[in-house]
């Protein structure tokens, strides 16, 4: 005795393992999770180190040309591209530079944040990571 399934009933399945392989956005997986974590205190140290060194309007500036630069240059790849995706974020330059607590420095953040996915969800009519492979979606 074989199984049988209906025609399609792996479709689904499929279809987001093709529209994952063409994004331009990594799947929120364990993994990336555990990058992000890292690459969170990492970012953390840079920008310490940073605000240090350079001290704070250089330290400022560098992170403000690599924040305007990052996001110009995503949409110009064809696929999700490791480097190009992570240097999009931001890191605690004005804590550190310039004595901003987190709590205050989050909150813009967060208001900018809900600027993006609000419009996302009510235009696309989804927060899919998986279906971000360029166009209008990958502008929000």
């Amino acid at each position: 005795m074989g199984v049988t399934t209906t025609p399609g009933a792996h479709r689904g399945t499929q279809d987001r393992a093709v529209r994952s392989a063409a994004s331009k956005v990594p799947e929120p997986t364990a993994m990336f999770w555990v990058v992000k974590i890292l690459t969170t205190g990492i970012g953390e140290a840079t920008s310490d180190y940073r605000a240090r060194a350079l001290g704070p309007v250089p330290a400022v500036a560098a992170a403000g040309l690599l924040l305007a630069a990052a996001p110009a240059a995503q949409p110009r790849t064809r696929r999700y591209l490791p480097a190009v995706y992570w240097s999009t974020m931001a890191a605690d330059v004005a804590h550190v530079a310039l004595g901003v607590p987190y709590a205050v420095s989050a909150s813009p953040f967060a208001v900018a944040l809900a600027l993006v996915f609000v419009p996302w969800q009510r235009t696309e009519g989804t927060l899919e990571v998986a279906t971000v492979a360029g166009g209008r979606r990958e502008v929000f």
